[in-house]
C-alpha cells in the first residue's frame, strides 16, 4: 500500500467515527424528555391519582393503555406505579387478546390553549375489538389538567374530572 491509500483509509475511518458519535448524541437527545413531555407526565400522574382513589388496591393491574400518538413517544414506561403501554395498529391485537378483547383505552389530547390556560385532556374509553379492524369505543370519563404560563414556564393550576 502506498502512503496516499493509508491517508484515505485513515480519513474515512476517523470521519465515520466522528459522524457516528454525532448521530448517537442526537438520538440520545431525542429520547430525553423535554418541558412538553413533563406536562403530559403531570397529566398522567393526576389521572393515576384519580384511578387510585376509585379503585381498591390490587383489584386491577396497574396498566394504562394509551392510544398511540407521535407526540407521546418520549413518555417513560412507568408513571406513578402504572405501566404505560402505547397501543397502535402494530400491537393492539396482542393486548386485546391478553384482555379477552376488552380493555380501558386512554386517549390523550395535544396541548390545548384556551382563555390563557393550557390544558391536556385524558379521555377514558371502554374498548372492544371485534374482528381485525373493528374497534368499538364507549366513553367513560375524562381527566383534564390545566397549566398557566408563569415566570417563563408552565405551572399546573387545576385539575378537573367528569363523565358518565
Amino acid at each position: 500500500m502506498n502512503k496516499n491509500s493509508i491517508y484515505i483509509i485513515l480519513f474515512f475511518f476517523t470521519t465515520n467515527i466522528l459522524l457516528s458519535q454525532y448521530k448517537t448524541e442526537r438520538i440520545e437527545d431525542f429520547f430525553k424528555t423535554n418541558e412538553t413531555d413533563s406536562l403530559y407526565i403531570t397529566a398522567i400522574k393526576n389521572y393515576t391519582q384519580e384511578l387510585d382513589s376509585l379503585i381498591t388496591k390490587n383489584q386491577y393491574p396497574k396498566i394504562i393503555y394509551l392510544e398511540h400518538q407521535n407526540y407521546l413517544s418520549r413518555l417513560p414506561k412507568e408513571i406513578n406505579g402504572y405501566q404505560i403501554i402505547s397501543l397502535g395498529l402494530d400491537n393492539r391485537k396482542e393486548y386485546f387478546k391478553k384482555n379477552k378483547n376488552k380493555l380501558a383505552l386512554v386517549e390523550i389530547s395535544p396541548l390545548f390553549l384556551k382563555d390563557g390556560l393550557f390544558s391536556i385532556t385524558l379521555l377514558l374509553y371502554g374498548a372492544k375489538l371485534k374482528g381485525k379492524m373493528n374497534l368499538d369505543l364507549s366513553f367513560s370519563h375524562f381527566n383534564r389538567t390545566y397549566f398557566k404560563f408563569t415566570d417563563g414556564k408552565l405551572v399546573e393550576v387545576k385539575n378537573e374530572t367528569g363523565g358518565i
